[in-house]
């Protein structure tokens, strides 16, 4: 670990680096071969349970085509 921190030795070094991996990060995930956007997020709802005061609900946002985002939404019921 020593070594690796001893390839910068201030501010601007480490920007600089910061920069390179920020970059290929970002080359890595071809953003730019990316399709456009080209629909609303409308999320999926998989299944919803009603649990002692609250409801559960699976969902799935595709965020590109033929990738999901996946999650649970949680609501308390009225009284």
């Amino acid at each position: 670990m020593q070594d690796f921190a001893s390839k910068w030795s201030d501010l601007n070094a480490w920007e600089a680096r910061a920069a390179t991996i920020r970059k290929g990060i970002l080359d890595g995930l071809a953003w730019d071969k990316m399709p456009p956007v080209e629909y609303g997020f409308s999320p999926l709802i998989h299944s919803r349970r009603e649990m002692d005061g609250y409801i559960v609900e699976n969902i799935a946002i595709e965020s590109f085509p033929g990738f999901y985002i996946t999650g649970n939404l949680y609501y308390q019921m009225s009284a």
